[in-house]
């Protein structure tokens, strides 16, 4: 048997797997350069999709009174969701100029 600990937050979990089990993991990934300008250009140009504005765009032409969810995960994940290197303001920022009031965005936390 081979023991792995697996760290989650402050907390480390131990346990054993079969001699010859396959362990995936992920290298750390390195901080990028300039953040601010990678969240925007992710928005403007998607992969295999409308860019957001479009989106918003579209189904306001649908519906006047769209409203949007934006659901993001906890602080348990390392994903920056605030300050000049967040991800959430651009979307909501979007979500604004495009002419959803902020009373019809809900944010929730999962």
């Amino acid at each position: 048997m081979q023991k792995v600990t697996l760290t989650l937050g402050a907390e480390s979990l131990e346990f054993s797997l079969p001699d010859g089990a396959d362990i995936l993991s992920m290298k750390e990934a390195a901080p990028l350069p300039h953040p601010a300008e990678a969240i925007e250009d992710a928005l403007r140009n998607p992969i295999g999709s409308p860019s957001l504005d479009e989106i918003i765009a579209a189904k306001l032409q649908q519906n006047p009174n769209s409203t949007a969810a934006i659901v993001i995960s906890d602080n348990t994940r390392p994903v920056p969701y605030k300050g000049e290197s967040g991800i959430l303001w651009p979307i909501i920022d979007r979500l604004l100029s495009q002419g959803i009031p902020s009373n019809r965005i809900l944010v929730l936390v999962a």
